[in-house]
């Protein structure tokens, strides 16, 4: 079998838009060789026009084939450099044209159609022969290797390649911001720069809000989803483990999947913006009315939420070593949504003190606009990079550990009772002893979750100052002390009280 009956083989769709067509290549008459056209295919990683071999990237694989009179007169693979070698007839203007099947099945936007589609597109015109060094550089394109029903999809740019994986998770999304069959790319540039010559990742970006609802789901379904693409990266690429980097809600979703089992799958876990110790950004309410009303994550997000209790109780099993957290201060102590002392992650003891404290850093940024990585000076792309690179110590040794309480953050105190106290005669207070500051009534909120031993969850936003001793009076006289720190969100990790 020769290399055109092969590329044939390869690759049978046609792309009218292109006028490329393999399926015809093998019964094409070929015409005598008498020179050669020779070059290179590469992505040009700098944008100059030149292939530079310390910055750009050689594709290899790539099918060229010279055209002439809208028939294929050439054909050649291009080998590990990216070389490729066409004979063809001297004297005539020929059109190259470059592509790249994937592989396995996946959508193609620009057609809106599932197929074995080519993940790079160029193209010369009017190239005459003889010559050599013809370089080509050519486009990655994003294309959807989800399953075909939209129910999630998976977004690649590029040849997929054995490189080290990497998956984007995006945040939440309220309706009618979502579009079935289309990467909404939040995390703009991120994917493109973390697959250059310098970083060599395979860069995914995961669309969980595939229809115009956004995100209406559980935090579970999300990360059962999440788990199924995690699977398809890993058959593509033969890899089995990957690095999650997540926006916002992302990294609960996230956190949830490595809860659920995902554990042995994921090497690093870098959360930007994400309340990992909840938000407030939704209001009390009772959670059998949540679906009517409000997403059922946005309620998952609340601090007094049974999913961040579960999350938060047992924090070793929802992260992995390699763990490192970003916040925002664009508003001085949160970046407009969510708070600084909610984005930092701690493992607590029963008492609410600090057993273990993961990375965290704070950059002045907003939260619509902490994600949007534009390019490699990116201040947060360059801690993206540290990290992935060396996990929390390579992230450390560009930035320092910081702790929320430098921003002046307010904070949560998070608990639960054993049993419910009567709403209206003995509802719970929280005094801190240094300042002798009483949180009560409607400044300790609850939606009614219940912990696995039917605890009831409460939460309290603390004052930026706010430190040291506190007691939790649960009963008239009755009372238990924990521990709150300035600036860091922190949880009960056991249930307290009876009536």
């Amino acid at each position: 079998m020769d290399e055109l009956q092969q590329a044939t083989l390869i690759r049978e769709e046609r792309e009218t838009a292109d006028g490329l067509d393999f399926s015809i290549c093998a019964s094409m008459p070929q015409p005598e060789p008498a020179t050669h056209i020779s070059g290179i295919v590469y992505k040009d990683e700098d944008n100059d026009g030149i292939y530079y071999t310390k910055t750009d990237t050689a594709i290899s694989g790539a099918i060229v084939s010279a055209w002439l009179d809208g028939g294929v007169v050439a054909i050649d693979y291009a080998d590990k450099e990216g070389r490729y070698l066409l004979s063809v007839p001297v004297g005539t203007g020929y059109t190259l044209k470059v592509s790249l099947p994937s592989t396995g099945e996946c959508y193609d936007p620009r057609f809106k159609r599932w197929g074995v589609c080519s993940t790079i597109k160029a193209q010369r015109d009017d190239v005459k022969c003889p010559v050599d060094n013809q370089d080509i550089s050519v486009s990655y394109r994003m294309l959807n290797y989800g399953p075909k029903g939209f129910s999630w999809e998976l977004w690649h740019r590029g040849p997929i390649l054995k490189k080290r994986g990497v998956v984007l998770v995006h945040g939440f999304r309220l309706p009618g911001t979502a579009k079935r069959g289309r990467c909404d790319e939040q995390f703009t540039r991120l994917d493109d720069l973390l697959q250059t010559k310098d970083d060599q990742y395979n860069v995914w970006q995961f669309e969980y809000a595939s229809s115009s609802q956004g995100t209406p789901d559980s935090v579970a379904t999300y990360a059962s989803w999440l788990g199924e693409a995690v699977n398809k990266i890993s058959k593509l690429t033969g890899n089995d483990k990957c690095s999650i980097v997540a926006y916002s809600m992302g990294g609960i979703i996230a956190r949830q999947y490595i809860a659920d089992g995902g554990k042995g799958r994921v090497e690093k876990l870098f959360t930007l913006a994400t309340p990992n110790m909840g938000t407030l950004r939704f209001e009390p309410f009772d959670l059998k009315w949540s679906d009517r009303f409000i997403p059922r994550a946005a309620a998952e997000l609340r601090p007094d939420s049974r999913t961040l209790w579960d999350l938060n109780t047992d924090v070793a099993s929802s992260t992995v070593p390699d763990f490192a957290a970003i916040g925002g201060y664009s508003w001085g102590h949160t970046d407009g949504v969510i708070e600084m002392g909610s984005t930092s992650l701690v493992e607590s003891n029963p008492d609410g003190s600090v057993a273990k404290k993961f990375y965290f850093a704070g950059v002045k940024r907003s939260h619509l606009n902490i994600n949007r990585i534009k390019n490699k000076q990116d201040e947060v792309f360059q801690l993206i990079r540290s990290f992935l690179r060396g996990g929390a110590t390579g992230i450390e040794g560009l930035r320092q550990d910081e702790e929320p309480k430098e921003h002046n953050a307010r904070f949560f105190l998070i608990f639960a009772l054993k049993e419910h106290p009567r709403w209206r005669i003995a509802y719970p207070s929280v005094v801190i002893s240094k300042s002798g500051r009483r949180y009560r009534g409607f400044r300790v909120f609850s939606q009614g979750a219940r912990t696995e031993d039917r605890a009831y969850i409460f939460a309290v936003q603390m004052q930026p100052d706010d430190d040291g001793e506190a007691r939790i009076y649960y009963s008239r006289g009755r009372y238990a002390t924990v521990q709150v720190h300035r600036g860091q969100t922190t949880i009960v990790t056991k249930p307290i009280g009876t009536i």
